[in-house]
């Protein structure tokens, strides 16, 4: 596609071949260029005039800048188009076989664009125009738009059974998921016989559905006043993006630490991992310690946990723009 930089009649008169030339000297133009007088328009008087272009239908209304002029026109002919904000015409070579083109015209914005087709042969010279007429139209899309709402963080873990070192002493990994602050599953991890004094490694982890970047994570504990012993004085919170890491653990490298405690006092603990926004299949919760500092009970320690929540990242929503794509690119013709 190519700009013609010259005025209308000079754009008519002088296209030859895919651009345009100079008036000749002394200022005549050829009778095969004359403006259109009604009279056919031939090869100096000795050739048939040369068939004007066929324009495929258009659009009354379009809201997009461009308009995709398509048809057809004499094989290997230049074809070129005046009018919208083509004031000094765009022209394009139609398909040296099939005759087929398309040029991408702009247009006037919010007024009706009145397009003027026309084909040129060196020999044959110039065809009668072919008149269409477009409205442009303001899109939708193009008043101000509401500003995206923020999606509200989900708690993923809401539901999901887990599984944990040993089987819970009352209650199941599923009330840790479901909810409800008033279910509690408790684990009685034992010590080594030989060192009472040590961190046991009692865990309970769930898988997410799908890796997920986390904003935070919530423990509960069932001794929210802090008053009893059934919660974690030392623990880890851990997370691992890998679809099987095995076991939670603080050594093998397969999970990371995103919080650690050590000196819990039960109620509500809160991570927030805004500022990490850590990518996660696989939450845990790692036990060291119970709120008795010591192993109890026979060589072991207990923790009561009343629920796990595991909240995502929220992203804001993204609406995808409605408007209108119209060019020789998106109506796939041109050349055929």
């Amino acid at each position: 596609m190519r700009t013609i930089r010259t005025f209308l009649w000079a754009a008519l008169l002088g296209v030859v071949g895919c651009g345009l030339a100079e008036d000749p000297p002394g200022g005549k133009v050829p009778s095969t260029l004359q403006p259109d007088s009604g009279v056919p328009h031939t090869d100096n008087g000795l050739g048939p005039k040369l068939q004007k272009p066929s324009v495929d239908p258009l659009p009354n209304t379009v809201c997009s800048d461009t308009v995709p002029v398509q048809g057809s026109a004499p094989a290997g002919a230049s074809v070129f188009v005046m009018g919208g904000l083509a004031t000094s015409g765009i022209a394009t070579d139609a398909h040296p076989t099939t005759g087929r083109f398309c040029l991408d015209v702009p247009l006037k914005k919010g007024s009706v664009n009145t397009l003027e087709v026309r084909a040129q042969d060196p020999t044959l010279g110039l065809s009668e125009a072919v008149t269409v007429t477009v409205t442009h139209s303001t899109c939708k899309d193009d008043a101000p738009a509401v500003p995206p709402e923020d999606v509200k963080s989900q708690n993923v873990a809401l539901g999901i059974k887990g599984k944990s070192s040993q089987t819970p002493n009352m209650g199941n990994e599923g009330f840790l998921t479901d909810g409800k602050s008033s279910t509690v599953m408790e684990l009685h991890v034992a010590s080594d016989w030989y060192c009472p004094w040590c961190d046991v490694a009692g865990w309970t982890s769930i898988k997410l559905d799908k890796l997920t970047e986390l904003e935070k994570i919530v423990v509960k504990w069932r001794d929210s006043s802090g008053n009893g012993t059934g919660y974690g004085k030392k623990y880890q919170v851990l997370v691992s993006s890998m679809s099987d890491p095995g076991d939670p653990s603080i050594t093998n490298g397969y999970w990371t630490a995103v919080g650690t405690v050590t000196e819990g006092d039960g109620g509500i603990d809160t991570y927030d991992l805004k500022s990490q926004k850590p990518l996660a299949q696989h939450v845990a919760i790692f036990l060291q310690a119970d709120a008795s500092g010591s192993v109890t009970n026979g060589w072991y320690e207990y923790f009561a946990i009343a629920e796990l929540e595991v909240w995502d990242a929220p992203k804001k929503s993204t609406p995808t723009p409605s408007t209108q794509t119209n060019t020789c690119a998106s109506v796939g013709s041109g050349t055929p």
